[in-house]
């Protein structure tokens, strides 16, 4: 569904089975040289900047000299091991849910030899082989291998793709060379337990994505790009380490089996446990804090809870939303681009809004006269930005908003005048 979706974008070209071989930048753009593998014959492509959105073995990132470590979190917690072991992973479709859900229904099904995911809750399902003796040799027939190691006579319609891979948890020490960006599984590796390396790889998409589109449609300014490692990488060893948490209990739990536990032990272990796919506040309230295009206001950061989304329109959180009393959700009246939200609606906007046109930034000012709103975002503006971030808030017209636009769009150097020293 969703490639079927990029090829029907214009401005998506999808090209299955090509390599990236190598690339060149200059001071005005990156000339990659990438390979045709069905006919052997190479392209060289011209672009403004390249994002390296090719996997945990990036050969972009390995073209630019960009060195991976740990970032402290490889040595786990709770007796978890530094060397993690290699892992067997078959994709396949099947249709029988009759046994798949013999025991009830579910998303994630956890043992202490496998794990069982349903991808896309219709038919898709990845098996995750945890014990290397379970699958040293790799099995001929993966189908009948999930059979065995199931213990059910399961009918598979097809089986995809299988892996043999060893688990990592890497970040890459910086996340940009020039024109040049790292995404995804290119910048951090983890093990995909909470789902944290997908989350995290779509929000680097969403926060580079459109910065490159404002540089590109020239309201970016020269810092902006700089600020994209300076708001991720963060999240990126964040969710490193609670990935690395929620290995560890399977960890532990395998453990306890080897050492022979009751069921009713490892039940209670288990049941002390939060779900790991219920922390909340990971998935949803990570804030850039300290970031350079932020616009801080003097207040305290807000209380963050691992388990809850708490919504705040403090400057780099994700503010929240509501349904307002016409029905329409208040997210779906902001623009594409910047939006200035504005509770009061009494000219306080109109400088700010004078200076982003002057500027040339796209900014939509939404009024929105509603109590609950006002409460809830605990300010009269919020200049929020195009992936649903706070860059400003306030009560009244910013002393100097030039200052605040530049700021924003990455136009201003944003750093401290003790920062700007330290790296002079």
């Amino acid at each position: 569904m969703l490639l079927d979706h990029c090829r029907r974008h214009p401005l998506i070209d999808v090209r299955m089975n090509w390599r990236f071989e190598s690339l060149e930048q200059d001071a005005d753009g990156v000339t990659a040289t990438v390979r045709d593998l069905t006919t052997d014959t190479s392209l060289t492509v011209r672009s403004a900047y390249l994002a390296a959105c090719d996997g945990a073995g990036s050969t972009v990132r390995r073209a630019l000299g960009i060195p991976l470590s740990d970032g402290g979190v490889a040595d786990g917690e709770g007796g978890g091991v530094r060397e993690l072991p290699a892992a067997f992973s078959v994709t396949f479709r099947s249709s029988d849910t009759e046994n798949l859900f013999r025991h009830g229904y579910f998303w994630h099904y956890f043992t202490n030899r496998y794990v069982l995911i349903s991808l896309d809750e219709a038919g898709t399902w990845a098996f995750h082989s945890l014990r290397q003796e379970d699958f040293d040799p790799a099995p001929a027939d993966p189908a009948a291998w999930i059979r065995s190691q199931l213990n059910v006579d399961l009918d598979i319609d097809e089986v995809h793709v299988t892996s043999r891979w060893t688990p990592r948890y890497l970040i890459a020490d910086r996340y940009r060379s020039d024109r040049v960006l790292l995404a995804g599984d290119a910048a951090h590796q983890m093990f995909p337990s909470g789902s944290h390396g997908m989350n995290t790889g779509a929000g680097d998409a969403v926060d580079l994505g459109w910065k490159l589109a404002a540089v590109v449609n020239g309201y970016g300014g020269p810092h902006l790009l700089d600020s994209y490692e300076a708001e991720r990488r963060p999240v990126g060893l964040r969710n490193m380490t609670m990935s690395r948490r929620h290995l560890d209990v399977h960890f532990q739990f395998m453990r306890l089996g080897q050492e022979g536990a009751t069921p009713q032990e490892q039940g209670r272990f288990l049941a002390a446990q939060p779900g790991e796919n219920t922390y909340e506040g990971i998935y949803l309230d990570y804030r850039y804090t300290g970031s350079p295009i932020i616009c801080p206001d003097g207040s305290s950061e807000p209380r963050a809870d691992l388990l809850r989304y708490i919504p705040s329109s403090w400057p780099g959180a994700r503010p929240p939303s509501l349904v307002l009393a016409d029905g329409d959700q208040l997210f779906d009246r902001f623009g594409r681009e910047f939006t200035l939200l504005d509770t009061v609606d009494d000219g306080t906007a109109d400088a700010l809004l004078a200076a982003a046109a002057e500027r040339g930034l796209p900014v939509s000012h939404v009024v929105v006269k509603d109590n609950q709103v006002r409460d809830l975002w605990g300010c009269d503006l919020a200049l929020v930005r195009p992936d649903q971030h706070v860059a400003w808030r306030g009560n009244s017209s910013p002393a100097d908003p030039f200052a605040v636009i530049d700021r924003i769009r990455g136009a201003a150097d944003g750093r401290t005048p003790q920062e700007q020293a330290a790296h002079s």
